[in-house]
């Protein structure tokens, strides 16, 4: 059996989860009591794998006396910490205790990054989210996001004593957030492109390989996600700069095990780590199917239980997928096209509606607040991305929404 602490969100879903643990016996899904999964939720988790609820890990591993257990491995931030600490207590390979803290908390791993030498992006703050004042002259701009937190959800840029006052009134008191320098903006890979990508690392006793480098849609205010596109159009240049930043942030970190994403920025003085993360990147695992490559959900499993770093393939063709997020002053969805208007535009291979006509919209969920997730394949970028903007010129078209102008955001 393959052990894999939960979180909704994860970049793995319960069933191809399940389908990557079956050759070892099945998944047993670790969810903690305070998880926020709902009657249906439950019931998908139910059907995918065993479950056990709890939060001390002596329970946990009480529940499983007399199972055999190959690996344990997760796809949610949220869990991290409680794999690694599953793990050390039953003497299986994964991140140790102090590495899942760096990597779930983002004050603490970028003043690891930065003490390794490993690029260097100012810390200017981090605290409770009860009051953000000013910073000092010559600090602006400022990314602002929760420690703890994932998928760009309360993320803001604030580029002055201004934007203090907006934040405030949307910080959770409940929650510490940090405030990091912007790094400064640099030239795009590609026409259409944004001017940052990611790295999918897998990593077997401190050896790294690199299965690839995603680039990325432009952000949608002020930093949502706004889609993934795999392989990303690198030169073998800037391929070579970027697999070996990731791969010195990987070491700082103390990383020896499992898939990494690690995000990275394409600045003009060089390319800098955004933040990296434990696990698979999201909407990875579709992406390199679709352009012919193994599935990183199985081969994330399969490190956890013992197996060899893979081979390195080449990819076949492109592959995009589209986060459609509305804008910032959007409130409900008036008219949104149905997956079957989406499927019938070149170079669709499937869509999905997350938002219908009158859902209620919140830009502070972050990325997971999209309207629309529409996934393509292509020949190459070239091709796709020609594609891509007769879908975005449909969706220009066919998307509608109310709006509150009392808040005074741009966006």
């Amino acid at each position: 059996m393959i052990i894999v602490p939960y979180a909704p969100g994860g970049s793995a879903s319960p069933s191809e989860t399940a389908r990557a643990c079956a050759p070892f016996g099945g998944a047993v899904f670790v969810v903690g009591t305070s998880s926020p999964l709902d009657e249906r939720g439950r019931a998908v988790l139910e059907g995918a794998g065993r479950v056990v609820v709890a939060d001390d890990p002596a329970d946990v591993i009480a529940s499983l006396a007399g199972t055999p257990v190959d690996g344990i491995v997760t796809f949610a931030d949220a869990m991290l910490e409680v794999a690694a600490v599953l793990a050390e207590a039953l003497g299986l390979p994964n991140h140790s205790p102090r590495t899942a803290a760096c990597l779930r908390d983002k004050a603490a791993q970028r003043q690891r990054l930065n003490e390794a030498g490993v690029g260097f992006v100012p810390l200017v703050w981090s605290g409770a989210g009860t009051e953000l004042r000013p910073f000092g002259p010559g600090t602006y701009p400022v990314v602002l996001k929760p420690r703890n937190g994932a998928g760009s959800e309360q993320c803001m840029i604030l580029d002055g004593a201004a934007g203090h006052r907006t934040a405030n009134a949307r910080l959770d008191p409940a929650r510490q957030y940090v405030a990091e320098g912007y790094i400064p903006d640099g030239a795009p890979p590609a026409r259409h492109l944004a001017d940052f990508l990611s790295v999918e690392s897998a990593v077997r006793d401190g050896t790294i390989r690199h299965l690839g480098i995603s680039g990325r849609l432009p952000l949608a205010p002020p930093v949502r996600e706004g889609g993934t596109v795999f392989p990303a159009p690198l030169s073998r240049a800037t391929s070579e700069q970027v697999t070996a930043l990731a791969s010195r942030a990987i070491r700082a970190l103390g990383i020896t095990l499992g898939v990494v994403h690690t995000e990275i920025k394409l600045a003009p003085g060089g390319p800098q780590v955004i933040e990296v993360n434990g696990r698979l990147g999201g909407y990875l695992s579709e992406l390199m199917r679709l352009v012919g490559l193994a599935d990183p959900v199985s081969l994330a499993v399969r490190l956890a239980a013992g197996a060899p770093l893979p081979e390195p393939r080449s990819a076949r063709g492109s592959a995009l997928v589209v986060l459609r997020q509305p804008p910032m002053r959007a409130r409900t969805v008036l008219r949104a096209p149905a997956p079957r208007d989406l499927v019938s535009l070149p170079g669709v291979v499937r869509a999905k509606q997350w938002a219908r006509a009158g859902s209620p919209l919140d830009w502070r969920v972050g990325t997971a607040g999209m309207v629309l997730q529409v996934w393509m394949r292509g020949a190459d970028w070239a091709g796709l991305s020609h594609d891509y903007l007769e879908l975005t010129d449909f969706l220009d078209r066919s998307l509608s929404y109310t709006y509150d102008i009392s808040e005074g955001i741009r966006g």
